[in-house]
């Protein structure tokens, strides 16, 4: 391609992907090598999947809708672009880019499930209806695959995906006891706790709420992993290809950035004493994983 063309390329990628990216990344336009950037993503992309074709155009523009507000060019470029252009050419039901998807990722998803289903008896039933989440779609909407946003490695997405579906297809099988209604339950004869539970019971479980929402998407997936599905801190470590001491520490860091949100939320909300916020704290800190059973149970993967 010569100079003018290679130029004419990139002024193309520019423009499709200025045209969808969130409102208040306009920084991310006034940094130098954008332009380059996406014309090397787009090869790299090409060249790792020759077999599959997407316009790229179509492509930077897929990626754009999937960015996170305010990114910046180093965070963008840290994106898994190779992977989003397998995923993107997936959504649009490419034939080529789905059996890429299958041999690339789908033989890494047996270790996954066979730390659940010992017998193996799930794992074909469990591959099936992931290919049917990511693959296929009502009319008018996209397949599970197109959730993807690149921020880690679609391999590892795809195990948490899996995990979920064979907790689900698990859950199925057996009766689960009913979830209590509060998000404070019993409190075992603490007077004080007890009072505090009596008296902020519905700002609590605003605030809890609210504050669950902010997590990181990855946060809120492993709260919900080990509180709802029971996985242990090896599974985790294991879904994710970490060592279980990565996979604790995202998990004492998620418990802690939800008490913490909570208490800001609810320090807006209430007037309260110093020593009654501490106390609340304590209530807090002391309910986090049923209250994310409670509040949380049954989410997808996010």
């Amino acid at each position: 391609m010569s100079t003018r063309g290679r130029e004419r390329a990139e002024v193309g990628l520019r423009e499709a992907f200025v045209a969808r990216i969130p409102e208040d990344s306009a920084a991310l336009l006034e940094q130098a090598g954008l332009d380059e950037m996406l014309a090397e993503r787009v090869a790299d992309a090409q060249a790792q999947w020759p077999g599959v074709s997407v316009h790229p155009e179509a492509f930077v523009a897929y990626v754009a809708d999937r960015v996170a507000p305010g990114i910046d060019l180093e965070g963008l470029a840290g994106l898994a672009w190779n992977d989003l252009y397998l995923a993107c050419a997936c959504a649009t039901g490419s034939e080529p880019a789905i059996i890429a998807c299958e041999r690339a990722y789908f033989g890494n998803l047996d270790a996954a499930l066979a730390s659940l289903d010992k017998s193996g008896a799930l794992t074909d039933e469990v591959k099936q209806q992931v290919r049917e989440r990511l693959f296929v779609a009502a009319p008018g909407e996209l397949p599970k695959i197109a959730d993807f946003t690149g921020r880690g490695g679609l391999g590892r997405w795809l195990r948490v995906v899996a995990t979920r579906t064979a907790l689900n297809a698990r859950r199925r099988t057996r009766r689960e006891a009913p979830l209590p209604q509060s998000p404070l339950p019993d409190l075992g004869g603490d007077v004080e706790l007890e009072h505090l539970k009596s008296k902020y019971q519905d700002e609590f479980k605003q605030a809890f709420a609210e504050a669950f929402e902010t997590l990181e998407p990855k946060q809120k997936t492993l709260l919900k992993l080990h509180v709802i599905d029971n996985l242990t801190i090896d599974q985790l470590g294991s879904l994710h290809n970490v060592h279980r001491t990565s996979a604790a520490r995202w998990l004492r860091e998620a418990r802690q950035t939800l008490a913490k949100r909570t208490k800001n939320v609810l320090t807006q909300k209430l007037k309260v004493k110093p020593e009654e916020l501490e106390s609340i704290m304590r209530l807090i800190r002391s309910r986090i994983d049923l209250s994310v059973r409670v509040l949380a149970g049954g989410g997808e993967p996010e």
